[in-house]
């Protein structure tokens, strides 16, 4: 990327492995040989950040050994970059003096030694995640690829969204009134975890000017506050894993007892105090066994189901 950097614009450059024999290009592109074969190490996040380097297209093509693995990775890389990303198509016209190098010995471009500017969009002394969100963020800012995370009160796209994809929605109350209470779709809470795990994409969105005046220790409560780019950058962000989405599992327990006790209307026990369901009269459940019977110390079976089998059978012991 820095060689690319010191380069004059390039439209199209073409990678393609190593053991491929040479490859026409046109006067305004550039050819990247690639170490070893590209279905074994080539993945969408390096293309993004290629593409944000001031390239207008990718074009790939591998070897036949790698041809599957290959079509395997573009297909998810293409479901990102949409047509920013595609395969080898020889130029109209070749140039006589193609600008080639080889993944295993960049040459060291004079401009670096002159002083000339040489710009690059991203920051090269970035962390390999840090650099694939500010790609998305810039790739998605200038509009380039398509921010498919939902904006706030776009209620048309939630449908939508819902209807290709349910897993990644979850259950969205789009009502205006009861936003900032409703649960996140599944996939938006899984990257508020990661967002509060991941120190490279904490840093990144606390650096977007879009952000600012944002408490980010609360961003659960904000998350539709948040830049949109920044929440696409997040899900697209290397370092997720998948202890985020046990973690989000784990809260699943929560989301339902939390939306049972919204649904259910509660009452005080005139006896114990307690908040317990309306349906159930004056008394909770085991007010009224106690009520109905004064003289047994022995649990409601319905509550002694509940219990794990080793202290069922300590108490039927008592």
């Amino acid at each position: 990327m820095r060689w690319i950097s010191a380069q004059d614009p390039i439209k199209t450059l073409v990678i393609s492995c190593e053991s491929l024999p040479a490859i026409t290009v046109g006067k305004k592109d550039a050819h990247l040989y690639w170490s070893g074969c590209l279905g074994e190490t080539f993945h969408a996040d390096l293309a993004a950040q290629l593409l944000a380097s001031d390239i207008e297209t990718l074009q790939i093509i591998g070897c036949p050994q790698c041809e599957q693995a290959l079509e395997e990775k573009l297909l998810v890389a293409r479901t990102r970059l949409g047509k920013l990303l595609e395969n080898y198509l020889p130029p109209k016209k070749a140039a006589r003096h193609p600008r080639e190098v080889s993944l295993e010995a960049v040459p060291l471009p004079r401009r670096l030694l002159l002083p000339v500017s040489s710009h690059a969009p991203l920051d090269l002394g970035c962390s390999h995640a840090g650099r694939t969100f500010q790609a998305y963020h810039l790739l998605a800012i200038t509009q380039r690829i398509e921010n498919r995370v939902v904006s706030p009160g776009d209620t048309s796209s939630i449908a939508s969204e819902e209807k290709s994809n349910p897993l990644a929605c979850g259950n969205l109350h789009t009502g205006e009134d009861n936003r900032r209470d409703a649960f996140l779709p599944k996939w938006a809470r899984i990257d508020l975890i990661h967002l509060l795990r991941c120190p490279e994409c904490n840093a990144q969105v606390r650096q977007c000017p879009a952000n600012e005046g944002l408490n980010l220790n609360a961003a659960g409560s904000d998350w539709h506050q948040l830049c949109t780019e920044c929440r696409l950058a997040l899900r697209y962000c290397p370092q997720h894993c998948e202890a985020e989405i046990a973690s989000q599992a784990s809260l699943e327990v929560f989301t339902a007892l939390r939306h049972r006790q919204s649904s259910e209307e509660t009452r005080e026990c005139v006896r114990c105090k307690n908040p317990h369901p309306a349906s159930e009269g004056e008394l909770c459940a085991l007010c009224s066994y106690q009520e109905e019977n004064p003289f047994s110390a022995a649990m409601p079976q319905e509550v002694l189901k509940t219990l794990p089998p080793e202290l069922q059978d300590k108490l039927r012991g008592v």
